[in-house]
């Protein structure tokens, strides 16, 4: 089922963080990409066979190799216990959403971007805000965020800004900024037996119907998986009755691609 707002009407979509050429991606209506892998001849190839691009972009997470280059300070860290918070498990620290060189950079970047020509915006890490880690920051957090997604808004102007998780608390206050939301999940969830998964639904739903907003679900399911085929088609089932444009990728992202075929390019 095609969804969208006037900026990105979406059937189908995939996830690829790795290098370029992939071309398991042709086929597909969308993909996201991460930028720091992909040259701009490659880009513009995948463009031209009629699949649009979304340049990945962290909003909330510093690299750890990164760091140095930006000049980031103690004080542009957002900290947890008094000490920054630190995401060992994806090497980045999380930075403060109201730093200055924060937000100079995310301006720099995209505006890197957008002269590229890549074709809008996958925003990642917003969700940390929901971290109950930092829930005790949540009034002054969601504010701050806000402001980091206006500022992509502003600068992408007619070009799509698709915003991954945050879908509990930070959907409703960017709602106004963003084309698309994408949940990612660990498994396919069961509405009736989870709380927190019903929420979630009908957040999506509302701000759908009223922002005329894409809908993406996303997940991995390894081909080796115990039970992977049947993995597959739940989570297709339910993507499909609750309304979302869905991926599985076949492992990590950085590292293979499932086709439109269902076949595997790279190494899954």
């Amino acid at each position: 089922m095609a969804q969208g707002a006037g900026r990105l009407t979406v059937q189908s979509f995939v996830v690829y963080y790795g290098y370029g050429p992939m071309d398991g991606i042709v086929g597909y209506d969308v993909a996201v990409l991460e930028p720091r892998g992909w040259k701009a001849p490659d880009v513009a190839r995948v463009r031209a066979q009629g699949t649009r691009t979304l340049a990945y972009l962290s909003m909330l997470e510093a690299m750890d190799w990164e760091a140095p280059s930006l000049a980031l300070r103690p004080e542009d860290y957002l900290r947890v216990d008094g000490r920054p918070w630190r995401r060992p498990e994806f090497g980045t620290t999380v930075v403060d959403p109201r730093s200055p060189r924060w937000q100079a950079h995310l301006a720099r970047r995209v505006q890197v971007l957008y002269e590229a020509g890549w074709d809008g915006v996958f925003l990642d890490g917003l969700g940390d805000v929901e971290d109950p880690i930092v829930a005790s920051e949540t009034g002054w957090l969601l504010p701050a965020v806000v402001g980091l997604v206006r500022l992509v808004r502003e600068r992408m102007g007619m070009r799509p800004v698709v915003m991954n998780n945050g879908v509990w608390l930070v959907l409703p206050w960017v709602a106004p900024y963003i084309d698309g939301v994408c949940w990612e999940i660990g498994r396919t969830p069961d509405r009736a037996d989870e709380t927190h998964v019903a929420l979630a639904l009908d957040q999506m739903a509302q701000q759908a119907v009223q922002r005329g907003m894409a809908r993406f679900l996303l997940t991995s399911v390894p081909p080796a998986a115990p039970k992977a085929a049947e993995e597959l088609r739940k989570f297709h089932k339910f993507a499909d009755t609750q309304g979302f444009v869905a991926y599985a990728a076949p492992g990590e992202y950085a590292a293979a691609v499932r086709t439109r075929s269902g076949s595997v390019r790279g190494k899954a």
